[in-house]
């Protein structure tokens, strides 16, 4: 903020306050004491000298909870160094513990298997920041997704342009990855209109789960909507892709059939490594004589390694 006052009529006082932007910016004072008399006066404030590190943060989703193995982080993405201004931000990471627990390569964490092990994140400037976190590894674990953002494969035309059937308080696309099967995402089925929310007819319903890195997995979990047993809400098929882009997608197995009347279904599938999985839906009651009910609903999905 740039603050400026007159002195005895002659002299100006520039004041800039202390902000938390470190760009470079620029403003323009104006002194007027007539439309005939004025005079513009520019003002650059430099952009915030670079400064050691003085607090490293591990990602909040890793703290004090077990991970299954398998699964992949990138660490560069989410580590939190501070202040915003350091220099040099680059992080060397060192690992203690018990052996082929975890892996780290140029920021990338990789959970191999059963057990325990600490990783001390350092900085490479003078300052000698360190800090630690305690990963334990457990090999029955599905992967953690508190990371992982999701996306469907339409946008309808209600008020909001959701892509997803607006159901009370839940049928958001993240209520796939809460660990609640009493939330879950709705979508309205093709031909069909939910509360203001048409899928025209032969519209291929997905979603996309985006991972944020590079997994390997060899299983997936498919949980219906628990609080309500109407088989007709739950899809009984998908077809089950992968992507490294997000654009380009490869067939990892096509009509996979789901238990409709367990809520949680554990579903193996060849052994894949990708970043992006796309679960199109391909089978549900309509397409089985039952026509009642105009939607479609998953309660969570998540991946696995075993």
């Amino acid at each position: 903020m740039v603050l400026s006052s007159i002195e005895n009529g002659s002299k100006v006082n520039i004041e800039i306050k202390e902000s938390a932007v470190i760009e470079e910016r620029k403003t323009t004072v104006i002194l007027i004491y007539d439309e005939q008399h004025q005079v513009s006066i520019p003002i650059t404030q430099g952009a915030a000298p670079a400064a050691l590190v003085k607090e490293i943060k591990f990602p909040t989703e890793l703290l004090g909870q077990p991970l299954g193995a398998g699964q992949t982080f990138d660490l560069n993405s989410v580590m939190q160094i501070l202040p915003e201004n350091a220099g040099n931000k680059v992080l060397n990471y060192n690992i203690t513990g018990d052996e082929g627990v975890i892996s780290i390569t140029d920021g990338i964490l990789k959970t191999l298997s059963a057990g325990s092990a600490t990783i001390t994140a350092a900085a490479t400037d003078a300052s000698e920041i360190t800090a630690d976190i305690t990963i334990t590894v457990n090999n029955s674990l599905p992967f953690k997704r508190d990371l992982w953002t999701i996306d469907t494969s339409i946008r309808y035309e209600n008020a909001d342009k959701t892509n997803y059937v607006p159901d009370n308080t839940t049928g958001l696309p993240e209520h796939l990855l809460d660990e609640a099967t009493t939330t879950y995402l709705s979508l309205a089925k093709p031909g069909k209109t939910v509360n203001g929310c048409n899928t025209p007819e032969g519209h291929e319903l997905y979603f996309v789960v985006d991972t944020k890195a590079e997994q390997t997995f060899n299983y997936f979990i498919w949980s219906h909507r628990s609080s309500n047993s109407m088989t007709y809400l739950r899809i009984w098929g998908i077809s089950i892709y992968g992507s490294h882009d997000g654009e380009n997608f490869d067939v990892i197995q096509e009509s996979v059939p789901i238990d409709y009347s367990t809520i949680e279904n554990k579903i193996a599938i060849p052994e894949s490594t990708y970043r992006y999985i796309k679960a199109k839906l391909v089978d549900w009651s309509d397409l089985n004589g039952i026509t009642s009910g105009s939607s479609l609903q998953v309660a969570e999905f998540n991946l696995g390694k075993e």
